[in-house]
């Protein structure tokens, strides 16, 4: 007889993210061709996460880095802070913040 597996329900409640983000990370790791992801994965890329938000970056920022870049995961090491300790997707997102008040005219 064939033996089924039973489906585990897996633990998103360690990233400490919002529902749309826990789910922005199984989306990014499927785009992204990533293996499945298995509880041991997801205590992984909390840890991970946790230790970017130590060097300054938040969870969207991260997230934002990660789908952008392709990564098939995350680590916190990849995230690059500018010579003035300041995160550098935080710069780019506050510039986009800017771009993004201006008003445009059509002519």
């Amino acid at each position: 007889s064939v033996i089924k597996e039973t489906p585990v329900k897996l633990d998103y409640s360690v990233l400490q993210m919002t529902e749309l983000q826990s789910k922005d990370v199984s989306r990014i790791r499927k785009k992204n061709k990533g293996t499945a992801l298995t509880q041991l994965i997801i205590n992984q890329l909390a840890k991970q996460f946790f230790l970017a938000e130590q060097k300054g970056f938040s969870v969207q920022d991260s997230l934002i880095e990660w789908e952008v870049r392709g990564w098939k995961s995350f680590k916190a090491e990849w995230m690059k802070v500018s010579k003035d300790d300041q995160p550098v997707i935080g710069k780019t997102q506050e510039i986009f913040n800017q771009l993004s008040e201006i008003k445009y005219v059509r002519r």
